[in-house]
């Protein structure tokens, strides 16, 4: 029986569907699929950034990239709902260190003085709550507290609330934390709108008593941010 050259096509072709249609059915499904064939979609992260970075809350203070510090000032990094109230310039030998928490807006090392064994610490942070009762706070991290000191100075507009106190300081976070005797605490609490910002001097008392200047000189730096 002679096949034409056009049956022979045909039939070929009939057989590769066949075979196609086989394997097709046979292969396992996509990673990811669900009872009706639809893929789920692995979770996408932007370039740069985390699934913990991108699953902060609403609001949730932001937090520097790295790690980094920023140096203060209109470039500090503020609570993701405010803006920023005030500038400052941090002396240029207190340097920036990373933050221990995304609730600091700056972190800088004071270089130790006279005998101390180990740096003091200026932690720059904004929240809420009045004057008193943060002031208040910061001398209940002192136990055998003495030496107590408050004043009052407005710089440029702004009420600044600064007290001073020794003793042994049980407060703090990252290589503060623990009991620390022979410590001393220089704080300002700034009176901004929406919320103040705290400037938290802690470490040997030497180092901290010796800072002191250069502490008023950066409280005398603060004033509104320049309009960008």
């Amino acid at each position: 029986m002679q096949v034409s050259p056009t049956t022979l096509v045909l039939a070929m072709a009939l057989v590769g569907a066949a075979t196609f249609a086989m394997v097709h059915e046979n292969a396992p499904a996509p990673s990811g699929a669900g009872g009706g064939g639809v893929a789920v979609q692995a979770q996408q992260v932007e370039p740069g950034g985390t699934h913990e970075e991108q699953a902060l809350p609403p609001n949730h203070p932001q937090v520097a990239a790295g790690g980094a510090a920023p140096t203060g000032g209109s470039e500090a990094i503020e609570p993701s709902d405010l803006r920023a109230a005030i500038a400052w310039k941090a002396p240029a030998a207190w340097p920036s260190a990373a933050n221990p928490s995304p609730l600091r807006i700056a972190t800088h090392k004071v270089p130790r003085a006279g005998k101390d064994a180990e740096d003091a610490e200026l932690s720059v942070s904004r929240a809420g709550g009045d004057v008193e009762s943060n002031i208040q706070r910061w001398l209940g991290q002192f136990e055998g507290a003495s030496g107590e000191q408050r004043r009052e100075k407005t710089v440029h507009g702004f009420k600044v609330s600064v007290v001073e106190v020794d003793g042994t300081y049980q407060g703090g976070m990252g290589a503060a934390t623990g009991a620390h005797a022979g410590w001393a605490l220089l704080g300002a609490i700034v009176e901004a709108p929406e919320q103040p910002y705290f400037f938290k001097l802690t470490g040997p008392a030497a180092t901290v008593h010796a800072a002191r200047p250069a502490f008023e000189a950066l409280l005398d730096t603060i004033a509104a941010p320049t309009p960008p």
